[in-house]
C-alpha cells in the first residue's frame, strides 16, 4: 500500500539518463476503488555529486596507500615493483609495467601481472605505432581502449600486441631533456574503456613513482659522497676541525664548540674534542685565537695565519673560513 524512496534509473529519449526517486501511496476512495498518489523527484545531479565524492575519497585513500608503501623503500627497482602492484590491484588491470628506453629497445626489469604472462626482457620500440611514439617523445599520454580497432597499428603490430596479451592500454612517457627515456604502461587483456579519472590516476602514479626513484638515487649518491668525504676527512695528515663560535651580548667572541674533528686534529689537541667547548679542551686558550676565529665567523672572509699557542707549547699554520649562510657562526 506504500512505496518509499525507491530509486529508478532510466535512459529517456528526450532528456537522457536520469535517476528518479519514487514515493507512492494507495488512496482508497470513499465511493470505492483505489487511486495511487505518486511523487517523482529527479535526483540525478545529487547522485552524480555523491559518486564524484566517493571516487575522490577512493582516490585519496589510494594516494595515501601508495605514499605509505613507497616511503620506506630505498631500491629503485623495488619502488617500481610495489607501485605497479598497488596500481594494478586498484585498477583491476592484468599487467602494469615500468620500462626504460635502451637504444632501439624498451627494457622491462619487473612487472605486476594478474592473469597475464610477465614481460621482463627487451622489446623493439618500433612495436609502438609511429603516432604513439611521436606522442611519447612529445611527453603526451596515450590510451587505447581496443588494440584491434586501433587504426594507427599495422596488422603486424596488432599481432605483436596480441602475442603479449594486450587488448587495451594506457601509456605514460617520461621525457627528460627532450628525450623519451622511460615509461609506465597499464594493460588489459580484453578491450576496456579507460575513464578520464583512471588515465589521470595512472599519470599521477607515474609522476610520484619517478619522483620517489629520483629522491632515492639522490640519497644514495649523497651517502656515497659523504662516505668519500668522510674517508678523506679521516685519512688526511692535516688537522681539520668544524667549530661554532660563541659570542657575548656585545658580539665579542668568548668561546667555541668543536662540532667535528679528524684524527690528525685530535692528535694535535691531545684527544678528540668533538662535542666539547674550547675552554674545556684548553682552559688557557689565548685571546688572539678567539679574535681571529670570531672575526671570520662574523665577516665571512677567510684568513690564513701562523699563530702560536703558548698554552699548548706549539705553533700552527692554518686557514680558517666560514661555512653556511650569513647568520651562521660556523
Amino acid at each position: 500500500s506504500e512505496l518509499q524512496d525507491f530509486e529508478v534509473e532510466h535512459d529517456f529519449e528526450q532528456i537522457g539518463h536520469k535517476i528518479m526517486l519514487l514515493n507512492a501511496r494507495k488512496m482508497t476512495q470513499a465511493e470505492g476503488g483505489d487511486n495511487i498518489l505518486l511523487a517523482i523527484e529527479d535526483i540525478t545531479e545529487r547522485k552524480q555529486a555523491e559518486q564524484i565524492l566517493q571516487r575522490a575519497a577512493k582516490f585519496d585513500a589510494f594516494r595515501i596507500t601508495l605514499t605509505d608503501v613507497l616511503r620506506p623503500i630505498a631500491d629503485p627497482v623495488e619502488i617500481q615493483a610495489i607501485a605497479s602492484r598497488v596500481l594494478g590491484e586498484y585498477l583491476g588491470a592484468n599487467r602494469v609495467v615500468y620500462f626504460d628506453i635502451s637504444g632501439t629497445d624498451y627494457v622491462v626489469e619487473r612487472d605486476y601481472v594478474n592473469g597475464a604472462t610477465p614481460l621482463s626482457g627487451r622489446y623493439p620500440i618500433d612495436s609502438f605505432s609511429a603516432k604513439m611514439l611521436a606522442a611519447h617523445r612529445a611527453g603526451r599520454t596515450v590510451s587505447v581502449s581496443d588494440v584491434n580497432a586501433d587504426p594507427d597499428l599495422s596488422p603486424e603490430q596488432k599481432a605483436a600486441y596480441a602475442a603479449l596479451q594486450i587488448g587495451a592500454h594506457i601509456n605514460i612517457p617520461l621525457v627528460k631533456g627532450g628525450e623519451f627515456i622511460a615509461g609506465l604502461t597499464v594493460h588489459s587483456i580484453a578491450p576496456r574503456v579507460w575513464t578520464p579519472n583512471e588515465v589521470t590516476l595512472v599519470e599521477e602514479v607515474a609522476e610520484r613513482t619517478w619522483a620517489a626513484i629520483e629522491r632515492t638515487c639522490a640519497e644514495v649518491a649523497m651517502r656515497e659522497s659523504e662516505a668519500k668525504y668522510r674517508s678523506l676527512f679521516e685519512s688526511i695528515d692535516e688537522g681539520y676541525v668544524l667549530i661554532e663560535m660563541l659570542f657575548d651580548a656585545t658580539e665579542r667572541p668568548v668561546n667555541f664548540y668543536y662540532l667535528d674533528a679528524n684524527p690528525a686534529a685530535a692528535g694535535m689537541l691531545g684527544g678528540n674534542p668533538t662535542g666539547r667547548q674550547a675552554r674545556e679542551v684548553n682552559p688557557q686558550i689565548e685571546a688572539h685565537w678567539l679574535e681571529t676565529l670570531g672575526r671570520v665567523a662574523q665577516t665571512g672572509i677567510g684568513e690564513r695565519h701562523e699563530l702560536e699557542a703558548p698554552s699548548l707549547g706549539t705553533w700552527y699554520n692554518f686557514y680558517v673560513f666560514k661555512i653556511g649562510n650569513a647568520d651562521s657562526r660556523q
